[in-house]
């Protein structure tokens, strides 16, 4: 049998390798499933000295600086690029010095939100609140207009990334 070992995209670290396994349920009443090895909970990686999501990025970038992060393509015709944990570290420095720019405090009372596709780009705005303590705030199209007016009103967003103009007008 084959066995799977999960890379922290973040860090770099080799987690554990997964069985190949189906998922066990392990609560009967919610219907929750868990994977095998994690039926009492995830490991404890303590060890590794880190506690915050700045903290994981620093730890990233000791373990692979010059590696790369982020890989991505603009269509299934082109090469892939990336960017490494080093180049990763100075965008989300530069997005969320931005935001400060712009008005927004460096505090865990900052809420911005991200209203955009999966892609590279969502994760460098995501990131780049975790060096200022800012509280990104995910907001989707499948949530529809009142769902989206709802999010944008209850987390009370000062700033929001939008990936097109379609989105852009949604929000007006």
């Amino acid at each position: 049998m084959m066995s799977i070992m999960f890379v922290s995209i973040i860090t770099g670290l080799i987690i554990a390798p997964l069985s190949p396994k189906s998922a066990v349920e392990i609560d009967p009443k919610e219907h929750i499933y868990a994977h095998p090895d994690y039926v009492n909970g995830l490991p404890d990686l303590s060890s590794v000295g880190v506690k915050t999501m700045y903290e994981v990025i620093l730890h990233g970038i000791q373990l692979s600086g010059d590696r790369p992060q982020f890989s991505y393509r603009q269509s299934s015709d082109q090469p892939f690029k990336s960017y490494t944990y080093k180049q990763v570290f100075e965008i989300i420095k530069e997005i969320g010095s931005g935001m400060i720019n712009s008005g927004l405090k460096p505090s865990n009372e900052t809420f911005f939100g991200i209203y955009a596709s999966a892609s590279v780009n969502y994760a460098l705005c995501l990131y780049s609140a975790w060096p200022y303590s800012m509280v990104p705030v995910g907001i989707y199209d499948s949530l529809g207009q009142d769902g989206v007016k709802f999010i944008i009103r209850q987390s009370a967003v000062e700033l929001i990334f939008a990936d097109d103009l379609q989105r852009v007008k949604h929000l007006i």
